[in-house]
């Protein structure tokens, strides 16, 4: 009886990995398959012998309108609000290394390299100044520490639910390492064997139904390989030192137009320990200025308002753009 069970085991852990060999295959092949069907939609530009994906549109006798997309999050994931400030202004949008289209990193990657690599591309790729930044989430820790260094190139900031930085700071030393390994780990495994291509279409949110056909060929396309994920920020906070960080205090952007967006419905993508202090936050984005700063709180939307009301953002950077407020 023994015996018996002892063949069945090892039948089984065959039939696993086997079964993960060929998902390891079939995961080479659809990556190459999508290389083709979804070159990038942008230009590759060459920083530092790294390419990293820049992609520009409509134009504007206003500022160049730069958006900083999350955490995590490959440009592509907003480019229905990118379509829709194309309308009126000049927009950019790039992909942080390892994300979209980009290069990997070489290595770990401080707050220090993301600023830098926000304004490489632009330098590169010829996108002149000023600039209106639209970060989203961990893109506005970005965009403060770029302002803050470039105070002469950026002529506004529309926040769209952007992580504070104290509040922020704050949420990261709440989370475990070992959790956050853990997590990683999972989602390597995943990428490899092809069991994230496999969920990817499962768990795509409402709103990419509402894109154009190859724009959400293009997401699933990104997010069924490997990328830094939830590392890229969590990285980003463990190797840069306290002093590093961008200020909280009040005025430090100076008279700099603001406009704060942010979500009135909870979500899962903001822990709950997050969204009890998320308030707070967003009233210390609003003081970043000395000039006054609008404030808007969307009911209709969560964390994601960049993509579940594109129309509704896109109009408070109008706003911005031709006004400054």
């Amino acid at each position: 009886m023994l015996k018996l069970l002892g063949r069945i085991l090892l039948g089984l852990l065959t039939l696993c990995l086997a079964a993960l060999a060929v998902g390891a295959v079939w995961q080479k092949v659809s990556e190459a398959r999508d290389a083709r069907r979804y070159p990038p939609p942008g230009r590759m530009v060459d920083v530092r012998g790294r390419r990293l994906h820049l992609r520009c549109e409509g134009s504007g006798r206003g500022p160049t309108v730069v958006m900083v997309a999350g955490g995590g999050t490959p440009s592509v994931v907003s480019y229905g609000l990118q379509d829709r400030i194309a309308a009126f202004a000049r927009v950019c949008s790039y992909d942080r290394p390892g994300l979209g289209w980009s290069d990997p990193a070489a290595g770990p990657m401080t707050l220090d390299d993301h600023v830098a690599d926000l304004d490489r591309p632009l330098t590169a790729g010829g996108v002149p100044g000023p600039i209106v930044l639209v970060p989203e989430s961990f893109g506005a820790i970005v965009s403060i520490a770029y302002a803050e260094r470039h105070p002469g190139r950026v002529a506004g900031i529309v926040f769209v639910d952007g992580a504070e930085p104290k509040t922020w700071a704050g949420a990261m030393r709440g989370v475990s390492r070992s959790e956050g390994a853990g997590r990683e780990a999972m989602m390597r495994a995943a990428w490899a064997t092809g069991a994230a291509r496999l969920a990817v279409p499962g768990m795509m949110p409402p709103f990419v139904a509402t894109l154009p056909p190859q724009v959400q060929g293009e997401i699933r396309a990104v997010y069924a390989r490997a990328s830094p994920g939830f590392g890229e920020a969590m990285t980003a906070f463990e190797r840069t030192p306290a002093a590093a960080w961008p200020s909280s205090e009040p005025g430090v952007l100076g008279a700099m137009p603001i406009a704060v967006i942010s979500h009135g419905q909870a979500s899962s993508m903001v822990s709950a320990a997050f969204e009890k202090v998320w308030p707070e936050g967003q009233d210390r984005l609003a003081a970043l200025s000395t000039a006054p700063a609008r404030r808007l709180t969307v009911s209709q939307a969560g964390h994601a308002i960049a993509q579940e009301q594109p129309a509704l953002v896109a109009q408070v950077v109008k706003s911005l753009v031709e006004t400054g407020g």
